[in-house]
């Protein structure tokens, strides 16, 4: 705190004033602002409207405790007797909700920003202004409100407690996701439809269909085990993928972490100390890097410890069942940057123990792909897939990119404008087609309401602008999370960068059910670190 943040103030009046009232209208908001942040990390696996919903709450609360912020508090601290909320909004001197200041925040909000003005550009260009307004807004603009939840995990984890408190709520979140992932693999019907087939019966329709079969065990008996495309509790098999790659890498590591041992030592009290992993003998876990030093590792894991290695498993089934390319694919890209990045600066030779650990994972992946064809042809399909031959609808994106790059090439600055991509692009497959009358059919199968590429969708709805703000957004954060003040050991900070892969062969950036976990997480990490506040927030 500077000099002149020190000095005293004259006594102010009203909600300003530190008065007992103001202060608690203020306590309130602050713990508001904490229900509604809790809420939408812990409910974003089961419904997208209560997810949102709470995110609405958190802002809510913390624009109301700014409001109600002391003009004059020499100790920096809110004033507040205690708590009833469980410990969740922690002691009076954790109920702060600074604003954080980082260039990864500006941009991501940047990047709708710019939309906006190319929205409002071509809506004036337009015959109807409001309807182009209104259907940009609607459907791509409206999605800047979730960039508030990575300003408030920020903002609320500006302390070791209060990282503790919100690494519990992912964890919770995790939880439900493996779940309800593993359940959806043995349900003919969509979990999130379950209400709706309770009172409306339980035949399939335009409202609840049932979920996509993938293969049977035992299908030779009386009574076969048929597998479903797990979707948890999601709508779709993309968004489940979606998220569940986000969340993949902390499996990964902490299970890594029981094997190779502590990542790094981090100082009692500083930023990331809840996300030390040191579980089990240090000792023996540092010892060697040969398969012996292996088998100590797992003698000195604690039967409690197996949760991990459990969920990883369970997880990997339910990724190749999802076969969500898009999302494996992102979250390989996240696991093994991280893992590049923490074999280097922490595990280092201890990394050769995995080599059985790896030669096992490859056969067995090779045993699965001579198997499949035995368990059912969708299932043949799926194993195939992932090990790289087409699918028959991969063409459809190469068709779609090609008109993307021509309408961008077209309205280079300002795009065709956010919700005019598939107006757009249908009016350049019409004109296309009488040129190339053999891709008509190709063209009609194509999924055209958005690019099947982050980066080309935002050049081609918003202009060279758009896609430079979103190629920044991701250059700070991985600067971030690399420098280092911020190389602690917090393995939820690997998870955006799978949107970057990911984004190369679907929209994740349109998903609104994704973002505000992949928001979440972004706030999480750049909240260690070194990231600066605003002095008023500090202040308070």
């Amino acid at each position: 705190m500077s000099n002149t943040e020190s000095r005293s103030h004259p006594p102010v009046t009203g909600a300003a004033s530190g008065s007992p009232g103001a202060s608690r209208l203020r306590r309130l908001a602050y713990k508001v602002s904490v229900f509604g942040g809790a809420t939408a990390i812990v409910t974003f696996p089961v419904s997208v409207s209560l997810s949102q919903g709470g995110l609405a709450l958190a802002l809510l609360g913390w624009l109301l405790w700014a409001l109600q912020r002391p003009k004059a508090d020499a100790g920096g601290l809110a004033e507040s007797p205690g708590n009833d909320d469980g410990g969740l909004a922690g002691d009076a001197s954790s109920e702060r909700l600074p604003f954080v200041r980082h260039p990864a925040l500006l941009f991501a909000a940047l990047i709708y920003g710019v939309e906006l003005v190319a929205l409002l550009i071509n809506g004036f260009e337009s015959n109807d202004f409001l309807a182009f307004v209104g259907r940009g807004y609607r459907t791509e603009v409206k999605d800047v409100f979730l960039v508030g939840m990575a300003f408030w995990t920020a903002a609320y984890a500006h302390s070791p407690e209060n990282r503790k408190r919100l690494e519990r709520l992912f964890l919770i979140a995790l939880g439900i996701m493996i779940i309800a992932g593993l359940i959806s693999i043995f349900s003919i019907y969509r979990l999130q439809k379950l209400p709706y087939h309770l009172t409306h019966g339980w035949e399939p329709g335009p409202n609840a269909r049932y979920q996509h079969h993938v293969g049977s065990l035992f299908g030779g008996s009386e009574n076969p085990l048929h597998l479903y495309m797990p979707i948890g509790l999601m709508n779709t098999h993309l968004t489940y993928g979606g998220i569940l790659m986000m969340l993949f890498p902390v499996l990964v590591f902490r299970s890594l972490s029981l094997l190779l041992g502590p990542v790094k030592s981090v100082a009692p009290g500083a930023a990331g100390e809840s996300d030390t992993v040191d579980d089990g003998d240090p000792g023996a876990q540092n010892d060697g890097a040969g398969p012996a030093a292996l088998l100590r590792a797992l003698r000195n894991v604690r039967p409690a410890q197996w949760i991990w290695p459990l969920a990883l498993a369970a997880a990997s089934l339910i990724f190749i069942l999802n076969n969500g390319r898009s999302a494996i694919f992102g979250m390989l890209l996240a696991t093994g940057f991280g893992f590049y990045v923490l074999a280097r600066t922490g595990w280092r030779r201890r990394v050769l123990r995995l080599l059985p650990l790896i030669l096992l994972a490859v056969a067995s992946l090779v045993v699965l792909d001579r198997v499949s064809a035995g368990v059912h042809s969708r299932f043949e399909q799926i194993v195939g897939a992932l090990f790289g031959r087409e699918k028959h609808t991969d063409f459809q994106r190469t068709l779609v990119w090609q008109g993307a790059l021509q309408l961008s090439g077209e309205n280079p600055v300002f795009g065709v404008g956010p919700g005019n991509f598939e107006p757009s692009i249908i009016q350049n497959v019409v004109e296309y087609g009488q040129d190339q009358p053999h891709l008509w059919v190709a063209y009609e199968l194509a999924q055209r309401g958005h690019a099947h590429n982050d980066m080309l969708h935002f050049l081609t709805i918003a202009g060279l602008p758009a896609l430079l703000c979103y190629l920044a957004f991701f250059y700070f954060y991985v600067r971030h999370i690399l420098r280092p003040s911020g190389a602690d050991p917090n393995f939820w900070k690997w998870g955006p960068v799978a949107i970057l892969g990911a984004g190369l062969f679907q929209c994740y950036f349109q998903d609104d059910e994704v973002l505000l976990p992949f928001w979440a997480l972004v706030g999480f990490a750049i909240s260690s670190g070194g990231v600066a506040t605003s002095p008023s927030a500090d202040r308070a």
